[in-house]
């Protein structure tokens, strides 16, 4: 189910399309939300505020033409009020400008995470495990080793999904961050 249909469906209070959203968004806003507060709890209680009040203010979902950048946008002001409370403020001397371009940085970042590990997952099996082993700092003996194949065969896989990361992430994470920015300014 796509995004529009989620926020339609949410906006007429159907709570698995609500659980669908948290599923498909929880972790990534968490991601957002810690590298931004650089504190687990609060991220986690910043999270399941958006959440709450998504939810609080459903009918009003219809009318969101993102529901991503509406829930990042959400998660990004939900922080910013953690940062100015007294309880963390001492955490961030710096003014509150330097702290937002960070986060539109951070979201990119995230983002882009998020897309490629998407994009991994969407890959043939055998070269998105070769892939993800690559990504977990192994080397390619150990992957073949691993997967009971050849070194050449990890090599060719490894090539071949590259390929076709580049090939499906291109247009994509161009458009993402373009995006992003304009959201930002």
């Amino acid at each position: 189910m796509d995004d529009t249909t989620l926020s339609l469906n949410i906006s007429q209070g159907d709570h698995s399309a609500f659980r669908l959203l948290m599923e498909r968004y929880y972790g990534a806003l968490w991601v957002f939300s810690n590298r931004i507060l650089d504190d687990d709890f609060y991220a986690e209680d910043v999270v399941q505020d958006v959440f709450v009040d998504v939810w609080s203010q459903r009918k009003q979902l219809a009318e969101v033409v993102s529901v991503k950048s509406y829930l990042y946008g959400m998660v990004k002001n939900k922080c910013l009020t953690v940062i100015r409370s007294s309880k963390i403020s001492e955490k961030y001397p710096c003014e509150f400008q330097h702290i937002e371009d960070d986060m539109l940085d951070k979201y990119i970042e995230t983002e882009t995470i998020r897309l490629l590990l998407n994009a991994v997952e969407a890959l043939p099996p055998r070269s998105a495990r070769v892939l993800k082993l690559s990504l977990e700092g192994l080397r390619q003996e150990k992957i073949a080793e691993q997967m009971g194949i050849t070194v050449a065969t990890v090599k060719a896989l490894k090539a071949e999904g590259i390929k076709k990361l580049k090939k499906n992430l291109s247009l994509t994470l161009a458009i993402n961050i373009i995006f992003a920015w304009l959201c930002a300014h």
